[in-house]
This record gives structure tokens, C-alpha cells and sequence, in this order.
């Protein structure tokens, strides 16, 4: 069999992710792509939590030498940037038109830009297991918006210094723990998969930028602390806790729990907390049939009506349409 080649400038579109998948002989579900001809098996997840941000899941086994070859961006395009986690490197062949890299065991993450030409050449008979997340630059801005002014300096001098960049470096184990995490996770918990994206992204632009610089953002971020917030409220359904007694729990300010919290989930704590029970609320009318009364009371609402309200606000429509709506 002759070895397959495909060419492309980005996968973030509809149609150029469609275009992939189909050259293949995939079959597509819900925006994803699932592979079982002679040319591959297994899948193609994808998700876009937030517009400008795209996540994908490589989870395949080629029975031919597959070189992916990435072109550079159109002029005029929006600048983007490409994190790409290698989780079998043992087996990936990478060729810049900059330099030749050699991705292993200890240097298996890679970050480029969207005006870098690359090759990914995928061995046949071997698994193909990735996860690369692409955001565009205004994206990236946008996150690190309500930090301090210092870091902000820094991110955008680092940014528009290494434009044609390629860096690889090597994976903790806490990336791998948030990796796992987000190859697990629901494509529709928006918030659960931007939070740790985030967190990737927070480890990355930490590793490659000098040691002086990388203690300026870890001045700056508490993401460790609001994990643990997060678990507060997921464990706290019907009540939510006092935001003083958060902030004391986690040792930190009000004022700089809240900011933090929103720069990472994108939403306030208290509307984090409600959409959070409104999908366990979801969940469990679905699956166990419990009565909107029932489900209002279990939620720490003195009346129905109170719960059927934030329900409708969130969703769309009433607890009572649920089953209409999700057939």
C-alpha cells in the first residue's frame, strides 16, 4: 500500500475537520468522527467550549503510514496558537520547515503557531493517541484579561517574539492528571473543559518562559485553590457556602476569589453553582424519575416553583419538558 498524505492549514472549521474525517473514511456523530475501514480505527472527538478555542482527541489505529502536512496560515488569517500533547511520542516523526523535532518520552508536548509547516507522520499498526488544543490569540488575551498589568507585559512580549516558534517540552504529572481529566470529560461541560484547558495552558507558557518571568505568574494565578472551591460547591448542592468562608477555606481574599474564579471558569461563583445543580437536576429527573417537587426540595428550595424558574432560566425550558426536549 502506498503511504497516505494529507494536507491542510488548520482542523478548527466545520468544514476543514469535515474534509479530514470523510478523506478517511470516517463516519461522523455528533461533530466527531469514528474510523473502522482499512485505513483506520477508532475516533476523532471534538469540542469547542469557547468560540476561538477548539479541543481534540486523537484516539485512532492506522493500518498505513499516514503523514498529516500542516501548511502555514493564509495571509490575513488570525493568528493561533496549537498545544499538542503526544501521549504514545515513541511512534511520532515531526519535520518543520524550521527544524527537525524528535518527540519521546521526556519532550512529548509540543506548541506552534498556525504560520508554521509541519509534517506529523503516523506509523501504521501503531496507536495514534493525541490531544491538541488550538486558540486564536485574542482567545488567549481574553483569559489572561483581569490579571495584573506585569503579566500581561509578559505574555504579549513572549507572544509576538516567538511568532514562528516551535517548543517541545516534557509533560508533569500534574498535566497528566489534568490531560486524563479532560479526555474523560463531558464534550457539553463547557466550564469543566475550559477550566482545564486552562490550567494546561497556565503550565505551559510557565515551563517556557524564564524562571524570573514564571514567578511573576505564579504570583498571579491560584488555580490549585480554585479547584478546591470547585469541589466545595459540587459537594454543597443545596446550599451554597458563604464566600467568606470559601476564601478562609482556601486562604485566600474575597476580593481575589472572585477574580480568580471568574478568570478561570469565565462565570461568577454563585452563577457557577446554580448551573451546576441544574444539570445534576437534569440528570437525575432523567435517569432516576424523580418528581420536580422531589428534585426541588433536594436542591434546598422552599418552593417548586422557586427551582422550576432557575431551571427554565437555565435551560430553555421547564422541568416539565425536560423528557420533550431531550428524546
Amino acid at each position: 500500500m502506498e503511504d497516505i498524505h494529507y494536507d491542510f492549514i488548520d482542523l478548527d472549521s466545520d468544514e476543514s475537520f469535515e474534509l479530514l474525517g470523510k478523506s478517511f473514511g470516517g463516519i461522523v456523530r455528533n461533530k466527531s468522527f469514528y474510523f473502522d475501514n482499512n485505513v483506520a480505527k477508532g475516533e476523532i472527538i471534538r469540542a469547542a467550549p469557547n468560540e476561538g478555542l477548539w479541543i481534540r482527541k486523537w484516539k485512532l489505529t492506522t493500518f498505513q503510514k499516514i503523514t498529516l502536512h500542516k501548511l502555514p496560515a493564509l495571509n490575513g488569517s488570525e493568528e493561533k496558537f496549537i498545544l499538542i500533547y503526544f501521549l504514545n511520542p515513541a511512534i511520532f516523526f515531526l519535520n518543520s520547515n524550521l527544524k527537525k523535532i524528535k518527540v519521546c518520552g521526556s519532550h512529548n508536548n509540543i506548541f506552534l503557531t498556525n504560520d508554521v509547516m509541519i509534517d506529523f507522520s503516523v506509523m501504521p499498526r501503531q496507536p495514534f493517541y493525541v490531544l491538541d488544543i488550538a486558540f486564536t490569540h485574542s482567545w488567549l488575551l481574553e483569559q489572561f484579561s483581569d490579571t495584573k498589568p506585569v503579566f500581561k507585559n509578559i505574555l504579549n512580549q513572549y507572544v509576538n517574539k516567538n511568532a514562528h516558534a516551535i517548543f517541545s517540552e516534557s509533560c508533569s504529572a500534574d498535566e497528566y492528571k489534568t490531560l486524563h481529566e479532560l479526555e474523560i470529560a463531558d464534550s457539553e461541560d463547557v466550564l469543566f473543559m475550559r477550566s482545564r484547558v486552562y490550567s494546561l495552558i497556565f503550565s505551559f507558557f510557565s515551563k517556557i518562559i524564564n524562571r524570573n518571568q514564571a514567578q511573576v505568574i505564579n504570583g498571579n494565578f491560584h488555580y490549585e485553590q480554585i479547584m478546591e472551591v470547585e469541589m466545595m460547591i459540587m459537594e454543597n448542592s443545596e446550599k451554597l457556602p458563604k464566600l467568606e468562608s470559601i476564601a478562609r477555606k482556601v486562604n485566600m481574599s474575597v476580593s481575589s476569589l472572585l477574580r480568580q474564579f471568574k478568570l478561570i471558569y469565565g462565570k461568577s461563583i454563585y452563577e457557577y453553582y446554580v448551573e451546576k445543580k441544574m444539570e445534576v437536576a437534569k440528570k437525575m429527573i432523567l435517569e432516576n424519575n424523580i418528581t420536580v417537587k422531589e428534585m426541588a426540595k433536594k436542591l434546598g428550595y422552599k418552593q417548586a416553583s422557586a427551582f422550576i424558574e432557575s431551571f427554565t432560566k437555565n435551560f430553555g425550558y421547564s422541568p416539565g419538558n425536560l423528557k420533550t426536549y431531550n428524546k
